[in-house]
């Protein structure tokens, strides 16, 4: 699960919105889509290679933080309407809440939900970085490119960075004066 404690608060989905139509099986495979290496973490990739050389059972967990932000990302690219880029955002915004209330929808959020068991983490992993990740993609789908290497440095932050602190956090960094070392070396 990821951390409850930093999610913003939502009203309760209707029942019909919920992930009790899909069935076990189909859980699974869409997991299997999402484990190492998918389509965020292709053979040859730096990541690709920065999760090869993971610990094992951290692979799978690695593998689909890198996904999350893979999708999130692919906004951009894949839709030219704002206002329908601007909806994806906010379901992928709403699913993370989803997925740290224990009602994913999306088989990459199930993968993620199983992240903190697979890493031996006591709490989930927070909700804030996969938001400023959310943050950055709606920056630029505004336009709003940074306007000097500060503001470059703060966004790629937002971004990589947030993925680095994520990451080291299923490594089970806890260490709270480590996690803007991770994020330094992810900008």
């Amino acid at each position: 699960m990821l951390d409850q404690r930093q999610a913003v608060q939502r009203p309760p989905e209707p029942e019909h919105a919920t992930d009790k139509t899909m069935t076990a099986p189909e859980r699974q495979a869409g997991r299997a889509e999402w484990q190492y290496p998918n389509r965020a973490t292709p053979p040859g990739s730096s990541l690709y290679y920065a999760v090869r050389f993971a610990p094992a059972r951290l692979r799978d967990a690695l593998a689909a933080l890198a996904g999350w932000r893979h999708e999130v990302r692919a906004i951009l690219d894949e839709v030219s309407d704002p206002g329908v880029a601007r909806l994806k955002l906010d379901w992928w915004r709403d699913e993370i809440r989803r997925t740290i209330d224990g009602a994913p929808r999306h088989p990459l959020s199930h993968a993620l939900a199983s992240a903190p068991k697979a890493a031996d983490l006591d709490t989930g992993l927070p909700a804030a970085p996969f938001l400023a990740i959310t943050d950055v993609v709606e920056q630029e789908l505004q336009r709003q490119r940074p306007g000097d290497a500060v503001a470059l440095r703060a966004a790629a932050s937002q971004d990589l960075g947030a993925l680095f602190e994520l990451m080291a956090r299923a490594h089970g960094e806890r260490d709270d004066a480590a996690i803007p070392h991770a994020r330094r070396i992810g900008a």
